[in-house]
């Protein structure tokens, strides 16, 4: 994940990124990115503000790692598409 300070190995951290990320997609959808706060996605995912510093250095890096989380769904859901229009085909 591009913007992480360290990419997250066991599956505990793995869940723990997926909270502060989805934390972070919650407050975006009520707030501009600029007004997105550290603080608020700790407390919104549950976890320590610690945490949310340990992978993501910045603002900018979770707002880029979110981007790059819904690139690669919509990229799924695409192939996904395109697979069933061709196997019906």
């Amino acid at each position: 994940m591009m913007g992480t300070r360290r990419q997250p190995v066991q599956q505990r951290s793995r869940a723990r990124v997926e909270a502060i990320l989805d934390a972070a997609q919650e407050l975006l959808a009520t707030e501009n990115p600029e007004d997105l706060a550290m603080r608020e996605v700790a407390r919104r995912a549950g976890v320590p503000i610690s945490s949310v510093y340990q992978y993501f250095s910045s603002k900018a890096a979770i707002l880029r790692a979110l981007v790059e989380r819904n690139l690669d769904r919509v990229g799924a859901l695409f192939q996904r598409e395109v697979g069933q229009l061709l196997a019906d085909h």
